[in-house]
């Protein structure tokens, strides 16, 4: 099967014997007046929407010319660097060398070709402007050192050379990979991941041709090439599309095969793509699909977690915190240096959403528009609250709302706000504007214990100020969030527990060492 599948939509059927005079007979006739009315009303929307479009176009032109300038000449060519298969790159020309910092780079020029296909340059530089925003996602993705020639249709990048093999080559052909190493792996992507959704960004092409791996097993999470990230209509779906995709990455370390090779025809034969695609536009084939067994996972919990990230409904997947929570749990207790143990202490998160602020979200129709906010924490079994602002505002919106959740694990789990205007229904011609998805704010819930949030105790009310990240924005702030968490119950204990429990662990993630520093430090403090 050629291809790789990282999101399905699923149509819902259309009643295709619908009596179009039954149809018309619900709609209310409209009087002379009312018709003119109507189109100058449809008229001043689509005149709004050309100039947002023109806003959003400049913005995106600014973005690029941000990019930072690198040289030519500040590459001196590389004569034994493993250079990566041209054929995953069909689109330019590499050269790999070192820059006069000493970092191992990769010069990246479209062919002539496709620099005649504006809209492939254009996705070029949009890339560029991505990494920039994203810078390296400590680690996990690819850094963009600079670019030059942007006013060009012939724009080069510089950007961080990785030797080592695609994840695919990896699965197939270390077949004695220990679930240790494949699980340390897996957690390295879905960081990857969560790093991008923290800024509003979307992968859109997560397969294991985009993940590299180096000898020492770090991993690398490139962007998608120029063809296949996603124009402007990408605001369209949300980023629980990569989850889709972390999903069958994690089938892959099982199956290292291609997704959905594991399924059979009742003939005993693979899905084709055009089947596959048949499939899963049949509601009982499509649960069947992503419900099916794939083989021996190291434990059930991670079987769930594979399946729970390929859900037909996209609502109910998991964040991407939430699966990088839950692998690294599982690579503690799956040949890691500690078991996992869960404390008795119970702790409850109450979360004040108060206002947003400098907001540059400039809406589809008019200036003043209504905004409201989601409020989760990544974990998929936790229904999301939803705030509805007071007032209509432009560069503001208070909300002076409350929630709390129960239960909830005040070092490892993330606190996210996502904000998007509501749906609306236009009287009295009978047409619905669905809401847009405007910004998000991610904080892990670890920072909020920090000293600087709040020196006095662990009980205190901590306020924080968060940036909220645009969608469709390239990683762009578009405003800012003020919100007061307060922790309720045994915090103490709590982190007690944990600080106990990985006091004398030696070999842990950077991201664990950080959140135990955290915690002794909270300790300290006298108040509960």
């Amino acid at each position: 099967m050629g291809g790789n599948l990282s999101a399905l939509i699923i149509n819902t059927p259309v009643d295709v014997n619908t009596n179009a005079t039954e149809v018309e007979l619900l709609v209310p006739e409209l009087t002379a007046e009312q018709r003119i009315a109507q189109l100058e009303t449809q008229l001043k929307h689509e005149r709004e929407d050309k100039a947002r479009l023109v806003r959003d176009h400049r913005e995106a032109l600014q973005r690029i010319r941000d990019v930072t300038t690198a040289a030519h000449a500040s590459l001196q060519r590389a004569r034994n660097a493993g250079l990566l298969l041209q054929k995953e790159f069909p689109f330019a020309v590499l050269t790999p060398g070192r820059l006069q910092s000493g970092d191992l780079a990769l010069r990246i020029q479209l062919k002539p070709a496709f620099q005649k296909d504006a809209k492939v340059v254009l996705r070029f530089k949009q890339t560029m402007a991505i990494m920039q925003a994203l810078r390296g996602g400590g680690g996990s993705l690819l850094r963009i050192f600079g670019a030059n020639q942007l006013e060009s249709n012939d724009p080069v990048a510089y950007v961080e050379y990785v030797t080592g093999m695609t994840l695919q080559r990896y699965l197939c052909s270390k077949t004695d990979a220990s679930w240790s190493e494949k699980l340390h792996i897996a957690v390295q992507v879905a960081t990857a991941i969560a790093h991008m959704h923290n800024l509003a960004v979307m992968h859109r092409d997560l397969s294991w041709l985009c993940v590299y791996v180096d000898a020492t097993g770090h991993v690398k999470a490139r962007w998608s090439a120029p063809e296949t990230l996603a124009t402007t209509d990408a605001v369209s779906y949300d980023d629980k599309i990569d989850i889709f995709g972390l999903g069958l990455l994690l089938i892959a370390f099982v199956t290292r095969d291609l997704p959905f090779m594991h399924v059979l025809t009742p003939k005993g034969k693979h899905l084709d793509d055009d089947l596959l695609c048949r499939w899963f536009q049949d509601p009982k084939r499509a649960q069947e699909l992503v419900t099916s067994d794939f083989g021996d996972s190291p434990s059930d919990e991670y079987n769930n977690l594979a399946l729970a990230c390929i859900q037909l409904d996209p609502e109910r997947r998991p964040t991407a915190p939430e699966v990088v929570r839950r692998l690294e749990a599982m690579l503690l207790s799956y040949g890691g240096p500690l078991s996992v143990t869960k404390s008795d202490a119970t702790v409850h998160l109450a979360v004040a959403v108060h206002n947003t602020f400098a907001m540059t979200f400039e809406p589809t129709f008019g200036d003043a528009y209504a905004l409201e906010c989601v409020v989760s924490v990544d974990d998929a079994s936790r229904k999301p609250v939803k705030f509805s602002n007071k007032k209509e505002g432009t560069k503001s919106h208070i909300f002076d709302s409350e929630t709390t959740f129960d239960n909830i694990d005040p070092v490892d789990w993330t606190l996210q706000l996502i904000f998007k205007t509501p749906g609306y229904d236009i009287a009295p011609f009978g047409t619905s504007f669905g809401g847009r998805h405007v910004g998000k704010a991610t904080i892990p819930l670890v920072e909020f214990l920090k000293a600087e949030n709040n020196p006095r105790s662990l009980s205190a009310p901590r306020e924080k100020v968060c940036d909220i990240y645009g969608y469709g924005k390239d990683g762009d702030t578009i405003g800012k969030v003020a919100l007061s968490v307060a922790f309720r119950g045994q915090l103490r204990e709590r982190l007690e527990d944990y600080e106990a429990h990985i006091a004398n662990a030696i070999d842990v993630t950077a991201d664990v060492h950080e959140k135990r520093n955290v915690v002794a430090q909270a300790l300290l403090r006298d108040a509960p």
